[in-house]
């Protein structure tokens, strides 16, 4: 499992906390799945950089969580992307990513003092 963590003004990407995929009947071959926290009041994109290109998640809104799915049927590397409605884009680290992984992420509540957000 590795974990993505983006909150407030830190970054963590720890690909050295990384054991063997998740194994959870509910999640389709080949899929990451991602737990995304708004701690933001405004809606949030999320968007995958990846080998091919960027690819739309999905949508949370303000102060929830939500669980999505995202299609990775190989390793590689991976950037997420946050698109905060009325409050600026932030992208995370670049982690290796493989099919099966969880990953945690979190969008910040303010991103204008966050480092990781234009």
């Amino acid at each position: 499992m590795k974990t993505l963590l983006f909150a407030g003004t830190l970054l963590l990407a720890t690909g050295c906390a990384a054991g063997p995929p998740v194994d959870d009947p509910n999640r389709p071959d080949g899929a990451v799945e991602i737990e995304v926290v708004n701690r933001n009041f405004n809606q949030a994109t999320i968007w995958a950089n990846g080998p091919t290109g960027r690819r739309r998640v999905g949508i949370v809104d303000g102060k929830t969580t939500r669980t999505l799915m995202l299609d990775w049927p190989f390793p590689g590397l991976l950037q997420m992307e946050m698109q905060i409605l009325s409050g600026g884009r932030c992208l995370t680290d670049t982690l290796e990513t493989d099919p099966g992984d969880l990953l945690y992420l979190e969008v910040p509540l303010d991103p204008q003092t966050d480092r990781n957000c234009t």
